[in-house]
């Protein structure tokens, strides 16, 4: 064993090039494994960020035919049910015009009815930086986070060219979110408007997407259901983004498998080239060409 070993560390010493280069090369793919796996987990973890953001505290919601809920539905609701905890939505996503072309979440919301279920929302007047009448009244008005702001190179007051729904609108930024730090790359990606305009930005006139709820106990949640029409359904909130999750894990997999891959591959790439060139450089050594009981110039 230890002749092993003093041979191995004189063949390094000899090609101190060789060596070096696959120490880089396998350092290299695990790099690439560890940083692959770091994005995964930034990925998934702003994803889920970004779904909180939208869901806020909602443990339920209804959800209607393909054409939506019509706006007398949740009236119904708050008025003759007299259900506090319950909240209109609208979702839709807005492509800024320009050179970067990014997609915004376009949320379209009660202001009144939110204290429940966003905290960034819970005191509008205040996290929306006096911008709530400006929302109220304004067509087209939206509010973005400070980071989206300073992204699109716009300030409050000016107008942003965007498309929804393959039609081209014209929107207001009205004022910005205040939020706490862990909430705030959640919003980045996020307008916030009035569901009012949210419906004439999307041509929804009259209907919304969902409607958020928070659900104390079974006996509340049954007592929902009774109320519910033909062709609705009340879900958890998170079920919504069931699929977006295991679409997050498929490509988590796909980009670990592909990492994996480029390991293995410069792994197996490099001890070709050390094989190869453990085999050159025995040509030329007279001592690696003896073998036993032959002479020592051998043939």
């Amino acid at each position: 064993m230890r002749s092993l070993t003093k041979s191995s560390l004189r063949y390094l010493l000899r090609h101190p090039w060789q060596f070096g280069l696959s120490v880089l090369g396998i350092g290299m793919g695990v790099a690439v494994v560890v940083a692959i796996d770091i994005a995964n987990q930034s990925t998934a973890t702003a994803f889920r960020l970004s779904m909180d953001a939208v869901s806020g505290k909602a443990t339920h919601q209804i959800i209607g035919p393909a054409g939506g809920i019509p706006d007398s539905f949740y009236v119904e609701l708050r008025v003759k049910r007299k259900l506090r905890a319950i909240a209109p939505v609208i979702e839709t996503y807005a492509r800024v015009s320009g050179e970067g072309r990014k997609v915004y979440r376009l949320i379209g919301v009660d202001f009144f009815a939110e204290r429940p279920f966003r905290e960034y929302l819970a005191h509008a007047g205040n996290s929306l930086d006096g911008a709530l009448k400006e929302l109220l009244t304004t067509p087209g008005a939206v509010v973005v986070s400070e980071q989206s702001l300073a992204s699109l190179g716009k300030t409050v007051g000016d107008s942003l060219v965007v498309s929804i729904d393959a039609t081209t609108q014209m929107l207001t930024i009205a004022g910005v979110i205040s939020a706490p730090e862990q909430q705030s790359a959640a919003l980045e990606n996020l307008m916030i408007t009035d569901v009012a305009s949210a419906q004439e930005l999307t041509g929804k006139t009259g209907r919304i997407d969902f409607i958020d709820l928070i659900v104390q106990d079974e006996r509340e949640l049954d007592s929902l259901r009774s109320l519910l029409p033909p062709g609705y359904e009340l879900q958890q909130s998170g079920s919504r983004s069931s699929t977006a999750d295991q679409m997050l894990e498929a490509f988590e997999i796909n980009l670990l498998s592909l990492s994996l891959l480029a390991l293995i591959v410069g792994v197996a790439y490099l001890l070709l080239a050390a094989f190869r060139g453990g085999v050159i450089g025995c040509r030329g050594d007279p001592d690696r060409r003896r073998a036993p009981g032959g002479a020592a110039g051998g043939p």
